[in-house]
C-alpha cells in the first residue's frame, strides 16, 4: 500500500511544482529534520507492531478447493464468488479501472512538473486541467455501462464505478467545501495562487482534482482492508488488525500528501512542522472514516444508499474536526 501512495504523492501539490522550491520540503527548521523524523518513524514502529501482534492472534483463513487446503488472501474482488444472488464482477472492472485513470493522471501530472507547463497556464488553466483529470471517472463508467456491470439489464442498477463516483463526488465536495476551512484556520494553511473561480473559498479546480485523487487513495484502501479480510479469520483480533492498519494508511497517506504539498509554492501554512505531524493526524480523520465506509459500497448497493453514506460520512468527519478545534480552543472562519 505504501508504494501506490508514493505514487500519488506528488499529485496533491495542486497540479503544480517548483525545482527550486524543492529544498524547502526538508526546511523545517534549523536542527528540526533529525527529531522531526524520529518522532514520524517512532509513530509508525508502535502500529506496525500493533498490527503484527493482532495479526498473530487473528490466524490465517483457509479455504478448499477439490479437497485441498489452501490459504490466501485476495487484493481485488473476486468475480466468480456469488454475493446476494450476483458477484463481483462490476466491483472488479470498477477498481481496475479506477488504478488505470490514476495511471494515465498521475502521469500526465509528471509531465506537468518536468516541463513546469503551470507556469504558462494563467488563471484559466488550472480549472482546464482539472476538468480534464476528473471527467474521465464521471463520464465512462456512464458512456460504457456494458464494460462495468455484467447483464444488459443491470448495466446501470449494478454498475459499481458509477456509484463509487457518486459517493466519492459528495465526499470530495463537502471536503473541498466545508472541511477546507479547518485547515485554513487552525493550522494557517491558504492558497496564493490566482483561479479563475472560487467556491467558498476554495478554487474550483481542487475540488476537480479531489475526485481522481481521492477515487485513487480509497481504491488501494478497498485492496488493503479486502487483503486483511480474505487473510484473517473473523473476530476481535482481525477487527482490530483491520483498524490498525486502516490508521497506518490513513496516516501515511495524510503524510504523503502534506510532504508533497509543501514543496507547493502557492500552497502555504504558518508551521512547516505541525503541519508535518499534527496537521498530518489532522488530515488522517478523513481517511480513517471514509477508507471502512467506502469498503461498503459493492454493485447491490442502492443509490440512496450510496448516497445517504456518503452524506452520513462527511457528517462524522465533520465532527471529528470540530471536535479538536473545539479542544484547541480555536475559533473557525468561513468566508
Amino acid at each position: 500500500m505504501n508504494v501506490g501512495t508514493a505514487l500519488v504523492a506528488g499529485t496533491d501539490l495542486c497540479l503544480l511544482h517548483h525545482h527550486g522550491n524543492m529544498s524547502k520540503a526538508y526546511d523545517v527548521d534549523a536542527g528540526g529534520v533529525a527529531p522531526l523524523a524520529a518522532q514520524l518513524l517512532s509513530i509508525f514502529v508502535i502500529l506496525f507492531g500493533f498490527a503484527a501482534m493482532f495479526s498473530l492472534y487473528s490466524g490465517p483463513m483457509i479455504y478448499y478447493n477439490a479437497g485441498k487446503e489452501l490459504r490466501f488472501g485476495r487484493w481485488l474482488p473476486a468475480a466468480a464468488v456469488p454475493i446476494l444472488g450476483g458477484n463481483k464482477f462490476a466491483q472488479k472492472r470498477g477498481e481496475i479501472f479506477f488504478l488505470q485513470h490514476a495511471a494515465c493522471w498521475i502521469t500526465s501530472i509528471a509531465l506537468v512538473i518536468r516541463f513546469e507547463v503551470y507556469e504558462w497556464w494563467g488563471t484559466h488553466g488550472y480549472l482546464i486541467y482539472g476538468t480534464a483529470c476528473a471527467l474521465p471517472a464521471l463520464i465512462i463508467p456512464y458512456l460504457f455501462p456494458a464494460h462495468f456491470a455484467p447483464k444488459i439489464y443491470t448495466y446501470q442498477s449494478e454498475n459499481y464505478a458509477l456509484k463509487a463516483v457518486l459517493w466519492m463526488s459528495i465526499y470530495s465536495y463537502i471536503g473541498n467545501y466545508v472541511f477546507t476551512h479547518y485547515f485554513y484556520s487552525i493550522l494557517g494553511a491558504k492558497y496564493t495562487f490566482r483561479p479563475a473561480f472560487r467556491l467558498n473559498g476554495v478554487p474550483v479546480s481542487m475540488y476537480l482534482m479531489t475526485l481522481p485523487y481521492f477515487l485513487f487513495y480509497h481504491t488501494l484502501s478497498n485492496l488493503v482492508i479486502r487483503r486483511v479480510r480474505t487473510t484473517f479469520n473473523a473476530g476481535c483480533s482481525r477487527v482490530l488488525l483491520e483498524f490498525t492498519v486502516v490508521l497506518i494508511f490513513a496516516y501515511f497517506t495524510a503524510w504523503m500528501e502534506t510532504f508533497s504539498i509543501s514543496v507547493f509554492p502557492y500552497y502555504t501554512f504558518t508551521d512547516r512542522k505541525m503541519m508535518y505531524t499534527f496537521g498530518s493526524a489532522f488530515y488522517a480523520l478523513y481517511f480513517l472514516v471514509s477508507f471502512p465506509m467506502f469498503y461498503r459500497i459493492t454493485e447491490q448497493t442502492s443509490i440512496t444508499t450510496v448516497i445517504s453514506e456518503s452524506l452520513a460520512t462527511c457528517m462524522v468527519v465533520l465532527l471529528l474536526l470540530d471536535s479538536v478545534r473545539l479542544a484547541l480552543g480555536m475559533p473557525l472562519t468561513i468566508s
